[in-house]
């Protein structure tokens, strides 16, 4: 009964034990179906907990009721499933004096991205939530002048390829509750955001399993030299198995024919045109006629498009994504990310 239970809630939630090399059943969600049932089986005891009616899927309508400590389902909606978490990227702005005419009406001006670090950081800072007095700066953390300079950063530039450089935050899928509101005091406690804030990307990733598509969904808010401030959406449905279903052989072979069409008219139209070449000693004549011209401009686009699909086969067929990263770091007393995991979800989430 608790088995069938927890199945219908969404596959209930996953406990504390869950989130352990060890487990490692499904990726550690080990409250898949088959999650439960090896664990409720006897098979990797202990890495999973059979939960009962108490159990509340957190949702966006009572996301209050979750207890803080309780980890969230990774899941939006039923059936799409979020992968990695959150990630936002900022691009932030070096300020110069300005050498405008009018520089005594705005002594500042911008002047390029910023990699330096910045921000105050919470966990020392004595009128903060976050603060905790039994909190050393670890030199792990900074560096001994850094420390007897009391310049405890908050947030430092990390080098992502394909990326602009600027900063970057996950909210990771495997954070609690607790952990997600901390890091968000953390955020703006530290003033991630502030007035040298040029350009926001919010980026996440979904796996829907029925369709066996990736989704990608990216806001994008920018923050003008004029003053406003503009925000694009971007929504990117990728489908990476292009040739796994019955469904997907009529298109390949439908595929196929035109590809063979467009070279038999390629053919055709080389013929035509040396032919043309030979009658008239002109290597332009066969141009003359706008509808010589139309085909060649067709036969052209056309392989062009079978140039990009060739392309866009082969980019997919070494896609790889994961559902965790193990981005968050376990130092005490700063928000850091490991770096080369956090550069491989990045570098995934741009694949798509």
């Amino acid at each position: 009964d608790d088995l069938a239970r927890v199945s219908v809630q969404n596959n209930g939630v996953c406990d504390a034990a869950c989130s352990s090399e060890a487990c490692q059943l499904d990726g550690w969600d080990c409250c898949a179906p088959g999650g439960i049932a090896e664990a409720a089986s006897g098979h990797a005891a202990g890495c999973c907990e059979i939960l009962g009616d108490s159990v509340q899927i957190f949702e966006l309508w009572h996301h209050t009721n979750v207890p803080p400590a309780a980890p969230q389902f990774p899941r939006h909606v039923s059936n799409n499933r979020v992968l990695g978490g959150l990630m936002l990227h900022q691009i932030r702005g070096i300020q110069q004096n300005s050498t405008h005419r009018f520089n005594w009406l705005n002594p500042e001006v911008y002047a390029g991205e910023d990699t330096a670090t910045y921000g105050t950081n919470p966990y020392y800072r004595a009128t903060s939530e976050l603060y905790d007095a039994h909190i050393e700066p670890a030199q792990s953390l900074y560096t001994a002048e850094e420390i007897e300079q009391h310049n405890l950063y908050a947030f430092q530039h990390v080098k992502l390829e394909d990326y602009p450089d600027g900063y970057t935050v996950v909210f990771d899928i495997g954070q609690t509750e607790a952990m997600k509101d901390s890091l968000l005091k953390y955020l703006k406690e530290g003033i991630w955001l502030d007035a040298r804030t040029r350009s926001l990307d919010c980026t996440i990733v979904f796996y829907n399993g029925d369709h066996d598509v990736f989704t990608l969904l990216l806001y994008s808010f920018q923050r003008e030299l004029g003053g406003g401030i503009v925000w694009t959406r971007e929504f990117h449905t990728v489908d990476v198995n292009m040739y796994d279903q019955p469904r997907d052989y009529l298109r390949g072979v439908l595929e196929v024919i035109f590809v063979m069409m467009v070279f038999y008219s390629l053919y055709s139209e080389t013929y035509d045109y040396i032919e043309m070449c030979r009658a008239t000693g002109s290597y332009l004549a066969h141009f003359y006629s706008p509808w010589n011209l139309l085909d060649a401009i067709s036969i052209s686009m056309n392989l062009a498009s079978i140039s990009i699909w060739i392309y866009y086969i082969w980019l997919q067929k070494d896609f790889d994504i994961k559902m965790h990263y193990h981005l968050r770091n376990e130092g005490v007393g700063r928000y850091l990310l490991v770096e080369d995991n956090l550069r491989e979800m990045a570098s995934d989430f741009h694949y798509l």
